[in-house]
């Protein structure tokens, strides 16, 4: 049985995009059946409006988005919210980030918000930066 992390949609936005960076080796660990990954609606539809961001729109055509969401939905482990967490993180999106992982029984949780890093840890959930979560994957799980 593999790992259950959540990647936020800073990290996998930018997981598609591209061929090294650190958010494009933890898609290709993740495809590759290295863990498994968490998501919920409120992740996809976080995905899908980033990648209608004019940034991502010019990087990322509409077809190849929708193809995103659709091997996300057809591979990823999706959740329901059932644990709710409310006025823990910053922003209520980010409640809804820890949600989607103590919801999935997700060990870790890989992102970039500042304020969600802080928190390190809760309720069980390993909050790491993505490159971090590379490290720990890589080197302890022998992937």
């Amino acid at each position: 049985m593999t790992t259950p992390i959540v990647v936020d949609t800073n990290v996998l936005a930018p997981g598609f995009v591209g061929t090294a960076s650190v958010s494009v080796r933890l898609i290709r660990l993740w495809r590759a059946h290295g863990y498994e990954l968490v998501v919920s609606e409120h992740l996809l539809g976080e995905l899908e409006r980033t990648y209608a961001d004019p940034y991502y729109a010019a990087r990322v055509p509409s077809e190849d988005a929708a193809s995103i969401i659709r091997l996300l939905r057809s591979t990823a482990r999706l959740t329901e919210l059932t644990v709710p967490v409310s006025g823990i993180a910053t922003q209520p999106e980010d409640d809804l980030v820890l949600a989607t992982a103590l919801s999935g029984g997700a060990s870790y949780l890989a992102t970039r918000d500042k304020q969600l890093l802080k928190l390190a840890h809760y309720r069980g959930l390993v909050i790491l930066h993505p490159g971090d979560l590379l490290d720990l994957l890589t080197s302890e799980f022998n992937l």
